[in-house]
Formats: structure tokens, sequence, C-alpha cells
């Protein structure tokens, strides 16, 4: 679900003397530095004012996707709320965010307006910079709460007193139960919203959402949803009668994104994987994001791919916060990046400029196979999509994809240029001490340098 909450424009020092609404407004419309501010006359006539207007034309925003087009009216005219179903990256955060800033203001300052709820520490992070962007020039204040912030730097955030705060469940609801004045006074409460809600009832998140629902719920409450598939979850939350339902993932709707994505697989054994893997990614290189099944195959191929010297990181649950934050930023910040991540980054990222995305591993699901997919061939761009799989994974995968076993296989013919490169880079890297540290990762890349090309046995 997602739910959609008052934002109210901090408190400033009372020495400096307060803007007037026109001063607001035009400081709202200056763009943001290295962005072209946009023309907003196509989001006119959806219930947003000149302040919210301005900040997205300074952002570069120039027309709302679909499901902000189908959103917003209901939640800022008609005070409904809303259940979204859309694909990730489809413009779901100002979906719910814009209706949050129009709607600021209208109780006393100070008060908390919005509860943005998110499964992951990522996606809340990602969900308030995104805010943060938008909120800024119209003078709102949006804080995260999430596992891995310092209690210090916690206390600081909430000490401001923001309009939003976008939250975990699980320490939105530990700080509540603690006392935090911020979070204990309620009365200002206009919007209740819940990304990717499917995923975090699936995910055992439901007690705590009951909890927060129970302590944050008036009656004229406004909440929203957002979720990557239609969900039933009237039942499960307090939404009012007669909510606004926009779904966005029908086979029809979803006839462009599939043009827009190329789907390969490649047909290999359990021991090739590795080596198609090096060979795809040395061939073609780019952003690219390679999905596995677990948290022990994503430390061992992010090991290995690094070993060979490809710029590559890993991404999994078993990882502190700080340093899941890093990885996803250097692999932003480089356009050759390899991501090697479990699930916890198949849905709702943000990660512009994906060229690939490799299932080196079959997930167990059909929803995760899409969004998993889904990470590439966004915001109207191309993409590709690979999937690797052994014989003992080809009936799922047919299953998966409603096709039969008979697949369009990627060509991986193997040029002995690259597998030139490859031995040097391995041969050349260590020396005596670090091949004894490096034994097991670096056995396991001369043993698919074999089985790639033969003729390497006896330099090895």
């Amino acid at each position: 679900m997602f739910s959609l909450t008052s934002a109210e424009e901090p408190s400033k020092p009372k020495k400096k003397k307060a803007k007037t609404s026109a001063a607001a407004a035009t400081e709202a419309r200056k763009p943001v530095s290295g962005v072209s501010a946009a023309d907003v006359s196509a989001w006119e006539g959806l219930g947003l004012g000149p302040g919210v207007l301005g900040a997205i034309g300074g952002l570069g925003f120039g027309e709302p996707t679909p499901i902000q087009r189908e959103c917003l009216l209901p939640a800022i005219r008609d005070r409904r709320d809303v259940i979204g179903a859309a694909q990730t990256g489809s413009g779901k955060t100002l979906a719910f965010g814009l209706p949050i800033l129009q709607l600021k203001g209208r109780k006393g300052g100070g008060l908390l307006r919005a509860l943005i709820l998110a499964p992951t520490r990522e996606l809340a992070m990602q969900v308030s910079e995104h805010l943060q962007a938008v909120a800024k020039p119209v003078g709102v204040w949006v804080a995260p709460i999430v596992g891995g912030i310092s209690p210090p730097k916690q206390a600081r955030l909430l000490g401001r007193r923001p309009a939003i705060v976008v939250a975990t469940p699980g320490r939105l609801w530990e700080l509540m139960r603690l006392g935090e004045p911020h979070l204990a006074d309620l009365t200002g409460l206009s919007f209740l919203v819940l990304d990717e809600a499917d995923r975090m009832v699936q995910q055992g998140h439901f007690q705590e959402l009951t909890c927060i629902a129970h302590e944050a719920c008036p009656a004229d409450l406004l909440h929203a949803s957002f979720a990557s598939k239609e969900t039933t979850l009237m039942d499960r939350m307090p939404f009012r009668p007669k909510p606004k339902i926009v779904d966005l993932t029908s086979e029809r709707k979803l006839a462009d994104k599939a043009r827009s994505l190329l789907t390969f697989a490649a047909p290999l054994s359990e021991e090739e994987r590795d080596e198609v893997l090096y060979y795809l990614l040395a061939a073609h290189p780019g952003r690219t994001l390679v999905f596995v099944n677990a948290v022990s195959t994503a430390r061992r191929v992010a090991a290995l791919l690094k070993l060979l010297k490809m710029p590559s990181s890993a991404l999994h649950a078993g990882m502190q916060q700080r340093a899941r934050l890093k990885a996803l930023e250097r692999f932003r910040a480089d356009d050759t990046a390899v991501l090697v991540a479990s699930d916890v980054a198949a849905r709702g990222l943000d990660i512009p400029g994906v060229r690939c995305v490799v299932h080196y591993q079959i997930p167990a699901s059909a929803d995760v196979y899409v969004h998993r997919s889904g990470r590439t061939a966004r915001a109207a761009q191309d993409g590709l999509a690979v999937a690797l799989v052994t014989p003992r994974e080809a009936p799922r995968f047919a299953a998966l994809l409603r096709v039969s076993q008979d697949f369009w296989g990627v060509d991986c013919a193997v040029h002995t240029v690259i597998l030139t490169s490859l031995l040097t880079q391995i041969t050349g890297t260590f020396g005596e001490q670090d091949m004894y540290i490096y034994s097991a990762v670096l056995q396991h890349a001369l043993v698919f340098l074999v089985s790639l090309h033969p003729m390497w046995r006896n330099m090895i």
C-alpha cells in the first residue's frame, strides 16, 4: 500500500524574515544545478500548486508518468485512499510524494505529517533521498529511520521535527515503543504510505505494520499503497471505503516494457556458470547486475570477479548498512561496474543505467524473475536480460516464462584474446603469499579457465 501524509515547513530561526508565498514559489522554480528546468505544463490540472510545480520543473521532470497521472487527483482533490500497482521505475515515489507536499501545512507546524514505510533499508534511504530533492525547494524536511544509523544521528534527524519520515517497520516500531518524542504525537498525521506493500506483508513485517497502523490511524487519515503487482490488502490494512485502485501491471500495459527488453537464455552445465558469466562481462562491458540466490554465492562470485580485476561489488543481507550503501554508490558511479546481488536488491531500488541483468541462478518464482529483469530497460531505454540455465533448472525456467524448453541461446563462443587477458591477470596479480591466501578462489578460477579452452592446460 502507499499512504500519504501532509508535510509542514520546518520551523525557521525567528530572526530570519519568513518568505512570502511568491518568493517561495520563485525559489522553488530555480533549477537544480546542472539540470535544465523543464516545462511543467503537462502537470497542470493534477492539483499541484506553483511551489510544487516549480520544484518538479527544477528537477527536470517535464511530464507525469502514467502512475502519477492516475494517482495525483484522487489523492489531492478527492482525498481518497489509493492502492497503486506498477512496475519498479514507474515513478511511484512522486505519485505518493507529491500529494504529501501539496497538502502540507493544513495543520500546525512541527508535527509529523507523513509516515512512509518501506521493506528494506536501501529502499527507505532511496525514497528519502528522492523526496528530499523535491521537498527541499518547498521548505519541507524529510528524514529516514532505518537500522544502521547511529542513535545520536537518529536523534539529530528527528530533533529537526521532520514533516515526513521514511522508515522500515521494525526500526520505526522500536522507536515508537521507546517513546521517541517526535513519533509520540501523531495528531498531525495525514498520510500513511506503504511502498512495496506486497513485499512487506510477505516478508514478515505484518505484525509491526498492524501495531503502527493501530497507533497512527485516525479516521481521516489518507492511505496510499504502492506495490509491484496488484495484491489483496483491503482486509489487512485500515483503508476507508472505496479507495482508488490503479493497476498498471496488466499484460497490455506492460507490452512496451517487453519490447524494450531483450531476454536470452544460455544453456550450460553447472560447472560452466562462472566461465560463461566472465565471458559475458568481459566481452560486453557495461553496468551489469548479477543476481544470485544465496548470500554465500554473492560473496564467492564477487570475490572471484574482483580477483580477475572486474570492477565488482557484492550486495546482500549479510552486509552492514554502511557497506551496502557504499556498494550501491560505487555501482551507480561507474558505468562499467558489476554488482553481484542477492534478491535484497531485486525490488524497489532505483539504479539508473543498468545495461544488463544476468540471472546467475534461476529464482524460485516468476515474480522475482520479473523484478530482477526490471532493473534494466527502464525509463524508455533498451536493456538485456540473460539467464544462465542448467539442465536441472530448465523445467523451472520454462515454467517461469511459460515457454517450451527450447531456449533462445546466447552465442557464447570464446575469443582467445579474452582468455589471454584473463590468464595474464591471474598469473600476474598474486605473489606466493597472496596465492596461498586466495588459493581456493584462484583454484576455482584456474579450473574454469581450463574448461573454457583445453589449450591452456599445459600453460597453467
